[in-house]
């Protein structure tokens, strides 16, 4: 599926992809999910790693996708 994120895919580059998918500026994305353009744009160059609540509930929003998609996912050590 397409708005599932691929593996090994960060979090600035599903943004972007889901973003661009989606045919919003930053500013629009910003706009729909009620936070700063600024930090859609720290998000995008891998500044930001770690979302807020309210950060992530609007984004899973605007993007149309669930919360999960944009949590980090725990990486399972292999020994």
């Amino acid at each position: 599926m397409f708005k599932t994120p691929r593996p090994g895919e960060s979090l600035a580059d599903y943004l972007v992809r889901m973003r661009k998918f989606l045919q919003l500026t930053q500013f629009e994305l910003a706009q729909v999910a009620g936070i700063h353009s600024r930090s859609i744009g720290k998000i995008e160059r891998g500044l930001t790693t770690k979302l807020n609540q309210k950060t992530l509930r609007g984004l899973a929003v605007a993007l149309g996708v669930p919360q999960e998609f944009l949590e980090p996912i725990p990486l399972i050590l292999a020994i």
